[in-house]
């Protein structure tokens, strides 16, 4: 695994930077998550998208808000029965992630579902 960040702030930009993978982290953690609560076929067909924004003052230490000023888990489902059995789990798959204290630390963070078009 390559971990590197952009040259700005002293890399190469040859890999993934920490945040990035941390966010990998959270993607394959929630869709592992799902499927031991028997969503498989929702776990198989869904897309889940997770951005962040991070607070680059607090992690140079000039700044003492939150270190992560934005996260949003993104799901995308095939169908309006998987969007609505995912909202379901949605409260479960939170208490049981990997990861989950990271995305309550956040100033803001959303977990959105939309049907794929």
């Amino acid at each position: 695994m390559t971990i590197d960040e952009a040259a700005r702030y002293g890399g190469h930009d040859a890999g993934a930077n920490p945040v990035e993978h941390m966010l990998a982290g959270l993607a394959a953690a929630s869709l592992v998550v799902l499927r031991l609560l028997g969503e498989v076929a929702i776990a198989e067909s869904a897309t889940l998208t997770v951005s962040a924004g991070l607070n680059v003052d607090r992690v140079m230490g000039t700044d003492d808000g939150a270190v992560i000023d934005v996260i949003r888990l993104d799901w995308h489902v095939a169908n309006a029965e998987h969007a609505v059995r995912l909202r379901a789990a949605l409260p479960h798959l939170a208490s049981r992630r990997p990861g989950q204290a990271l995305i309550d630390a956040a100033s803001v963070s959303t977990e959105a579902v939309s049907i794929a078009s």
